[in-house]
């Protein structure tokens, strides 16, 4: 329909009159100094903003040989790595897996750890634009939900039944930030362990065994009653505990097979699509509570 309206994108590039857009022709840089601007310094592009330039961002709206010379834009090696990364990242959609990316990352710069490069305030920090939920799980907003996709059964997952729901009602209460598989795992224990019955009442020292004449006292005493019903109840407790246990692995196989929750923890994906698949956007590094 715009294309009917206004015709290709690329003539309308070259009618906009604040757009320098020439696709059929190549200059010299400065042929085009004082006609286009070159906003780029070492800590990235300039955008537009209010106020006055400063006499920095003044200069660096003229062309030099110092605004070509990667030296300035900072470690050229990280540079590459970066370009190279986004690239990857770019040429899948948006996605790629964190496995594609690892050995990438080997090979144009091996000194570095994928993990290093979500780490907030590192050096080599992108998680201002890219995303890896590796170990936290958020809510999917209602239009990225397959309405028809299969809910998986808990129970084939050795989990216990209504863990959709629980799991669920755990990350909504989390908000934006989401809950990690540790917090899911603790919640899904605390609700599958049953509560412990009443310990039994003990036998006092002049209690009387069923069938003993009146007066005559159990063998062992009110001891040792005492230490057998601790027994009793610490094996029960044990019991319960192993009963509960939920295993990671198989969590997260869960969690990834739920519909209503994003939880992707192989693929790394640029933030602003993932912005708009998740309930709530996951804060950046520097916006998290606690954080320095």
């Amino acid at each position: 329909e715009l294309r009917r309206v206004y015709g290709a994108f690329r003539i309308v590039l070259m009618g906009v009159r604040e757009v320098f857009f020439d696709p059929d022709r190549l200059y010299l840089k400065t042929m085009l100094d004082g006609v286009v601007e070159w906003p780029v310094s070492s800590h990235g592009r300039i955008g537009p903003h209010g106020g006055a330039l400063t006499a920095e961002e003044e200069a660096l709206r003229h062309w030099t040989k110092a605004a070509d010379d990667p030296k300035a834009a900072g470690n050229p090696q990280w540079l590459h790595a970066k370009r190279q990364l986004m690239g990857q990242v770019m040429r899948g959609g948006g996605r790629c897996e964190s496995g594609v990316l690892r050995r990438l990352l080997q090979l144009v710069l091996p000194e570095a750890a994928l993990e290093a490069l979500f780490e907030p305030g590192a050096p080599n920090d992108l998680s201002a634009v890219l995303f890896w939920g590796r170990r936290q799980v958020h809510m999917r907003c209602t239009s990225a939900v397959d309405p028809q996709a299969p809910q998986p059964a808990a129970e084939d997952y050795g989990l216990p039944a209504g863990a959709a729901t629980l799991l669920g009602m755990q990350v909504r209460m989390r908000g934006a930030v989401g809950a990690s598989v540790e917090e899911l795992r603790a919640a899904l224990e605390d609700a599958g362990r049953p509560e412990a019955p009443p310990p039994p009442a003990a036998s006092g020292a002049g209690d009387e065994g069923p069938g003993r004449p009146e007066g005559e006292v159990a063998e062992g005493g009110a001891d040792g009653d005492v230490a057998a019903a601790a027994a009793a109840a610490s094996g029960a407790e044990e019991a319960r505990a192993a009963a509960s246990v939920v295993d990671e692995a198989r969590l997260c196989l869960f969690l990834q097979q739920v519909p209503e929750l994003f939880f992707m923890p192989e693929a790394v994906f640029l933030r602003h699509i993932v912005e708009s698949a998740i309930l709530q956007p996951p804060p950046t590094p520097a916006a998290l509570p606690g954080e320095p």
